[in-house]
């Protein structure tokens, strides 16, 4: 979208009050555009607050850092600051009664509970005065390094920790035993990447099978509530994903892995992520998960705008509260070197 148009979206977003009073933007009258909406401190500040608001998100896919994890975020909690995650594990089979005595007995079914909780409330804010406005004002290419620099400021800085608390995430996961882990030889020799894509292969197709071997229901401790029944569950590859580092993913057969998933390597890279890093699990060099394994949650995102007339400086925070959690009934596991 070129400045031109965004201007004219901005100005045709605005209210009844404002749209009258500012004109069109063409290739020649951004100074006069600027003028009119600079003349009064109502229209100064409703024209920051769309620009923010309303047209940030326009160009957001284009201009702001991409958090590559962000596919396995699960959307938005509108109301309160929990999530209750519950799971019933499959009935067991009775032997058949044909006297019927047994028809009113009750059998309650094995549900697990856990509760995912709000644990992060980050803001961000960038100001920026009166007269830093009259010089974008000046040609479109100033004017678009002024929205290039409002939206990398607050969403590019959000996105890349939301990238770094989902790696913190999954290092954490297994300091608290909340993973199994795989160990496999470094990859530092063709023998070794063999081995770790044999062992990625075996994992992904044993996740296939109803089991408890590969979730942390139990492992993570303490158990929860005291409960020392597993769960049984089960994984199809369609909804299985490998994170993997970057520098791994360079050194083993992508083909030979995409085979696993009886995929070819254009639909099977659909499902990898590459990282640079693993947070603080240094050793680890790939995790094959269940999509539901990661409980990320919006709990709120707000942008929140406010003018000080002391310096004539506008301030916008960047309001983003977030549920990082893991699903313990979901098969998960990582990839670590000795």
């Amino acid at each position: 979208m070129d400045m031109i148009t965004i201007m004219n979206t901005i100005i045709a977003n605005g209210s009844a009050e404002f749209t009258a009073r500012i004109p069109a933007a063409t290739a020649t009258n951004l100074t006069a555009v600027g003028n009119a909406i600079l003349e009064y401190p109502s229209s100064t500040e409703e024209f920051l607050n769309l620009l923010v608001n309303r047209i940030a998100m326009v160009i957001v896919d284009t201009r702001v850092y991409n958090n590559p994890l962000a596919l396995l975020k699960k959307g938005s909690i509108p109301l309160g600051d929990g999530v209750q995650d519950i799971y019933v594990n499959p009935a067991k089979a009775t032997k058949f009664d044909s006297t019927g005595a047994t028809l009113l007995a009750q059998t309650r079914p094995d549900v697990k509970v856990i509760y995912h909780t709000m644990n992060r409330e980050d803001q961000y804010q960038v100001s920026f005065t009166k007269k830093g406005l009259k010089q974008a004002f000046v040609s479109y290419a100033d004017m678009g390094n002024l929205l290039t620099g409002v939206i990398n400021s607050l969403y590019s800085g959000d996105s890349m920790d939301e990238f770094i608390l989902t790696k913190n995430l999954i290092g954490g996961a297994i300091t608290d035993n909340k993973i199994i882990n795989v160990e496999v030889p470094t990859i530092d020799s063709a023998d070794g990447a063999k081995a770790l894509v044999k062992a990625i292969k075996n994992a992904s197709s044993l996740f296939v099978y109803a089991s408890s071997n590969f979730n942390s229901y139990l492992t993570a401790q303490p158990a929860i509530g005291g409960d020392l029944i597993p769960v049984i569950t089960w994984t199809p590859k369609e909804d299985q994903i490998i994170l993997i580092r970057s520098d791994v993913m360079n050194e083993i057969s992508v083909e030979v892995l995409a085979s696993a998933f009886n995929l070819d390597k254009v639909s099977f890279l659909r499902q990898v992520v590459e990282v640079d890093t693993f947070g603080s699990a240094t050793k680890t060099l790939a995790v094959l998960a269940d999509k539901s394994y990661f409980k990320i949650y919006d709990n709120e995102k707000s942008v929140e705008n406010f003018y000080n007339s002391k310096n004539m400086t506008t301030t916008f925070f960047l309001n983003h509260w977030q549920t990082y959690s893991l699903c313990l009934y979901a098969n998960a596991v990582t990839f670590s070197t000795l």
